[in-house]
């Protein structure tokens, strides 16, 4: 006898809600009051899985990458089927921030959940899509340290992180102190994946509109865009070149100012939040361009466009695809100033994907390596009409600088080749239509299956009879 199933029409309720990210609204809709959401791959018949956790200081009650992914692959049931031991399965924990202790976390884990784990019947997926957090060995050890004290079987328990360096690290970690099994570590990117998901509904309109728009321009009002709304340090140090420079009126620039985020500026070469420094990678006071123009910078407060402040913040993922379309319209290509800039290969986000669903080129300040994972997905960078061999530095100050002279040499140029380039303007509309069409099929046949066949595949234990 298989697990409970709810009624049909429920069903179809919750996931009609589920694919639009609407879980807030998912309240009642299934057999329990705990914000608990379930899922069963269908090509596994005895194999169910629970979502959510009750909110408890920024746990749970967030969508989960499993949510996105929907069907074929999960298929909502009630989540009372793994915790009577009518079927295994996996809950899943979705979770946010950087800075969760791992005991806390096992501490939140109901203690039904924790014994259906114990006995093999379940395993713990904790989805950290939403984050970037930094790999560090200390993590590590609390991880099984927790397990430990929990009497959980580490091989019980996933981890999903946007981090796409944290697998190979927790693997070197694991060889160097022996320890023969751990956990699963897995890369996905909840944002991204959204990105799409949001535009896969109206792809032909959002697509036609942009390619129609893109063929009929015949001037550019500027040569380039470029979103900012945190004051991290490298694109403080972006802005405050561009006025030195005198670029900052070639382009669209917007910028959230520092009151936004509460800051305070001391000596004008430094910028803090809560009396510490949030530059990651270079120290503003040896860079006289960050130095003699931050009051400058300062001063221009905050640039928004006309659709006003909340839809600037770059992270607010609704009416995405909409927003500044307009702007992109109007300028040549982007300066994307990612989330972070480090040395080594950890993340994107999809900025640069909303510039390439705008049909606009870029330059990207962002982690190392990045460009190569925009290829993975299918997209063309610009290679030879942009110098992109800041992508291969890996020390976080010589990429930005050498970004920053690609930068200025394209956007010198970048309209007349916008405009009269037949190779690159097809490169363009290849990367247009691929955001819109090419990348779901990536996703659905290759993405999908391989992370839905990962996480299967990894919990020995669950198939054991």
């Amino acid at each position: 006898m298989g697990p409970p199933r709810p009624k049909p029409q429920t069903a179809r309720k919750v996931l009609r809600l589920w694919a639009r990210g609407q879980t807030s609204r998912l309240r009642n809709k299934l057999p329990t009051r705990r914000k608990l959401l379930a899922a069963s791959p269908k090509a596994t018949q005895d194999f169910a899985c629970v979502v959510g956790l009750p909110v408890r200081d920024g746990i749970g009650d967030k969508t989960s990458f499993v949510s996105l992914i929907g069907q074929p692959f999960f298929t909502p049931v009630p989540p009372k089927a793994i915790l009577s031991g009518a079927t295994r399965g996996l809950f899943v924990v979705p979770m946010q921030g950087s800075d969760e202790e791992v005991s806390r976390l096992l501490d939140w884990i109901p203690e039904t959940w924790l014994e259906a784990v114990r006995r093999s019947d379940a395993a713990l997926l904790f989805d950290h899509s939403r984050e970037g957090t930094n790999y560090s060995d200390e993590r590590s050890f609390a991880w099984h340290q927790a397990c430990q004290d929990k009497g959980l079987d580490p091989r019980q328990l996933l981890y999903v992180t946007q981090n796409r360096s944290t697998p190979l690290r927790y693997a070197k970690w694991r060889s160097q102190n022996r320890i023969a099994e751990g956990l699963t570590v897995l890369n996905d990117d909840y944002f991204i994946r959204r990105f799409f998901l949001h535009s896969w509904g109206a792809a032909d309109q959002f697509f036609h509109a942009r390619k129609t728009a893109f063929l009929r321009r015949d001037r550019l009002d500027k040569r380039f865009l470029s979103l900012n709304y945190k004051p991290r340090s490298w694109r403080i140090a972006f802005l405050t070149r561009l006025l030195k420079d005198a670029l900052w009126e070639e382009g669209f620039v917007s910028f959230g100012g520092f009151e936004s985020e509460s800051l305070t500026v001391r000596e004008s070469d430094h910028v803090w939040r809560a009396g510490g420094p949030i530059s990651q990678f270079l120290d503003l006071s040896i860079s006289p361009e960050t130095k003699d123009y931050l009051p400058a910078l300062i001063d221009k407060g905050q640039v928004f466009f006309d659709s006003g402040r909340k839809d600037e913040q770059q992270k607010t993922m609704r009416r995405t695809l909409d927003m500044h379309s307009d702007i992109f319209a109007r300028s040549a290509f982007s300066a994307v100033t990612e989330t972070e800039m480090t040395n080594y290969r950890k993340r994107i986000t999809e900025k640069p994907f909303k510039a390439l669903a705008n049909a606009h080129p870029f330059v990207l300040f962002g982690n190392f390596d990045s460009l190569a994972f925009i290829r993975a997905l299918g997209f063309e960078t610009f290679q030879p009409w942009i110098d992109e061999s800041y992508d291969c530095i890996a020390e976080p100050e010589r990429r930005f600088r050498s970004a920053y002279q690609s930068f200025v040499a394209f956007q010198d140029k970048a309209g007349a080749l916008l405009l009269n380039d037949g190779r690159l303007r097809d490169l363009v509309l290849f990367n247009l239509e691929h955001s819109f069409f090419g990348v779901k099929e990536r996703y659905r046949r290759q993405i999908d299956t391989k992370l839905h066949r990962a996480i299967l595949e990894s919990l020995p234990l669950l198939h054991q009879t």
